[in-house]
């Protein structure tokens, strides 16, 4: 990619972008493969259930969304050199600026057990929904939280297509519809290749439909932030100690030095 302006600039204005097929397929393999080690683990247990990532206590644990590994890299520290790509790296630091760090890198896995998974975003980090309990969402002229969703199958309808809203900055942050509603008026619908990124800002609304496959619904959840950004929720506090060889990674890390 060799303009990544045209892409940060749609994170800006429609509060998402979709960069297709970014990770090579020997990469989504191996995530593929990782993550269906850490959930054979687990004892592959139902993967949804009613709570959130930021309850858990445990590494890995079903939620609403799936069945989630919250500090991938301390599970699977050997994926430290296939969990970001240069393309999307530059993308973000256009979008929130050179000094960005990454947040929270996870995984998720779901099957059909997983029903429609409401409308939602990510305002103040992973799972922060005390901002749906109380509807005075926070607002920003400019970005300051992005997260990004690596898929390791393609998005298509069997496997549960992903559902956006666009917004701009200027937009007004509560939901415009109720957020059980399967669809919203103007919403985007994602299909792509395995191995695309999606990159949403923190305010951009999102659902998943249902998928009707029995194939395992893989992704990677990575959250990255701004200098600016105030403290988030559920923090990889992994990420802050981690050392690692891989320069790529180290740079977007707390501790770079």
């Amino acid at each position: 990619m060799n303009d990544v302006r045209a892409p940060a600039e749609e994170i800006r204005r429609r509060g998402f972008t979709v960069l297709p097929a970014l990770y090579p397929e020997t990469w989504v393999r191996t995530l593929r493969t990782a993550l269906e080690a850490v959930y054979d683990a687990a004892g592959r247990p139902p993967t949804v259930s009613s709570g959130h990532v930021v309850d858990g206590a445990s590494d890995t644990t079903p939620t609403a969304a799936g069945f989630a590994v919250r500090q991938i890299l301390k599970v699977r520290p050997d994926l430290a050199p296939l969990l970001l790509r240069d393309e999307m790296v530059a993308v973000l630091r256009a979008a929130l600026g050179e000094d960005m760090v990454l947040e929270i890198a996870g995984g998720l896995l779901s099957e059909p057990s997983r029903p429609f998974f409401k409308w939602h975003n990510h305002i103040g980090g992973i799972d922060d929904y005390r901002w749906e309990k109380r509807s005075d969402y926070p607002r920003s002229e400019v970005p300051q939280r992005v997260l990004v969703l690596v898929y390791l199958q393609p998005i298509t309808p069997a496997l549960g297509s992903l559902l956006v809203l666009p917004r701009t900055s200027s937009d007004p942050i509560a939901p415009p519809a109720p957020i059980e509603a399967r669809h919203w008026d103007g919403e985007v619908v994602v299909e792509a290749p395995a191995g695309t990124a999606v990159l949403l800002e923190q305010s951009t609304w999102h659902a998943a439909l249902p998928q009707t496959t029995d194939m395992l619904r893989m992704l990677l959840g990575l959250y990255f932030a701004s200098p600016s950004a105030p403290p988030g929720a559920g923090t990889d506090e992994g990420l802050l100690t981690l050392e690692t060889d891989v320069p790529l990674l180290r740079s977007v890390l707390r501790n770079r030095s």
